[in-house]
């Protein structure tokens, strides 16, 4: 913008100039951006994860280079992993899908959040709407109690309990080999033997989220 100084009727304008710069900012609402549920909290085994879910622009204009940053903290509140991306824009009454995988290793298993924050690009502001989603890594095998070896007669019921059995988020299936070409599917199961011999009993557990692990123990059947 230039600026002159001019006596009223007289055209010919002061040698004196000043120019005057002045920015306009694309305007932005960012009150307007928020952020649709993503994934629910739930318990994954390490590298089969991700979060979905959407950015929603509820304003009266297109908005454009919306700056989504996805973190990612321990227990401890140590952040582990960070990811942004630049969503080039999203039309008044829009959405975007966003789908976030962590490329990141976890070498053990803990309680984590995803903190999930909209901004725009050259705005250090944040949007009021950020979402904070627990979940685990669960890289922890079940800790399988199958009892203790055992002696018994022919056709004799005897109880095999693994009820005592831990997995840190839970088990979801048991599955009993009992050595004679017979298998059972309950935490607390009857068996019996009609021919003399040592069996070798083992149990099998497998978690929620797939990890798996067996013990087994011996039963010596008598005639």
């Amino acid at each position: 913008i230039l600026c002159t100084v001019m006596s009223p009727g007289d055209e010919n304008a002061s040698n004196n100039l000043e120019s005057v710069s002045v920015t306009i900012d694309e305007y932005h609402d960012l009150s307007a951006i928020s952020i649709a549920p993503f994934s629910a909290y739930a318990v994954y085994p390490y590298g089969t994860y991700s979060f979905s879910g959407e950015i929603f622009n509820a304003g009266s204009v297109n908005e454009t280079d919306i700056l989504v940053r996805c973190t990612v903290i321990d227990s401890y509140s140590v952040k582990v992993y960070e990811e942004i991306w630049i969503i080039v824009q999203i039309d008044t009454g829009a959405t975007a899908n966003i789908t976030f995988t962590p490329a990141w290793s976890p070498d053990h298993s803990d309680s984590y959040t995803l903190l999930i924050e909209v901004s725009m690009t050259g705005d250090e502001n944040i949007s009021d709407d950020m979402r904070s989603l627990p979940f685990i890594i669960d890289m922890t095998s079940p800790t399988v109690d199958v009892g203790t070896n055992a002696t018994i007669n022919e056709d004799q019921l005897f109880t095999f309990n693994g009820s005592l059995s831990y997995d840190l988020n839970g088990i979801s299936n048991y599955t009993w080999d009992f050595g004679d070409g017979t298998y059972g599917f309950a935490p607390v199961l009857d068996h019996s033997y009609p021919n003399s011999g040592i069996y070798n009993v083992t149990l099998t557990l497998t978690d929620i989220v797939g990890n798996s692990a067996s013990a087994s123990v011996s039963v010596t059947v008598q005639n």
